[in-house]
């Protein structure tokens, strides 16, 4: 795999735009043609158990649904065409460990970015895609969730190593940059909340 995705001897990452099949069809052959042990996802462990409740119902699609303190919803969609399920869903197939690392939060800070058109990932290689989009990237604002999300992944992985020798770890393209940057230079991280919820499927 490209170096440009090496985030340690032991760890790479897979950066992904979400709700791409493009995306999808690239993350399942990418697992598929690494030796590893241990596939990390961008989700809270909360939603675990929900998630993984519904891949064994696909090719029906379902949603794991969180209710926010604010009545809002918080939900992950169960779609073939979800890169991160993509890839859980090959990962169990193939008796690889799978871990949840993102922040659990009671309240999540939707973020809404424009992206170029995923399909020409047909043509222009999945490294190149995802070089380009660093350029545009913003950082994420100081004391933010996402600020520290990216910081407690950054950990997370830090203790994943400890017990697994090849990891992949499939996250945004919005966060893959600032959690290589908190992993790289060990930076401080909060803990997420204790209790925010289980989703139901």
């Amino acid at each position: 795999m490209d170096k440009i995705f090496k985030l340690s001897d032991r760890i790479q990452f897979l950066p992904v735009v979400h709700g791409s099949g493009s995306f999808a069809r690239e993350i399942r052959n990418r697992i598929l043609s690494t030796k590893c042990d241990c596939l990390a996802v961008a989700l809270p462990p909360e939603f675990q158990n929900s998630v993984e409740e519904g891949i064994d119902l696909l090719p029906q699609i379902t949603l794991a649904t969180q209710q926010e303190e604010e009545g809002a919803l918080n939900y992950v969609p169960i779609d073939p065409s979800q890169p991160i399920i993509a890839g859980l869903r090959i990962a169990r197939q193939e008796g690889i460990a799978c871990r949840f690392i993102d922040w659990s939060t009671s309240n999540y800070a939707t973020r809404h970015v424009s992206f170029p058109d995923t399909f020409s990932l047909q043509k222009v290689s999945y490294e190149k895609f995802a070089s380009t989009l660093l350029l545009t990237l913003e950082r994420p604002e100081a004391e933010s969730q996402h600020y520290w999300r990216t910081r407690w992944m950054a950990y997370q992985l830090h203790c994943l190593e400890m017990d697994f020798s090849n990891i992949l770890f499939i996250c945004s393209v919005l966060d893959w940059p600032w959690i290589k940057e908190a992993f790289d230079e060990r930076k401080e991280y909060n803990s997420p909340a204790a209790n925010p919820g289980n989703p139901t499927l």
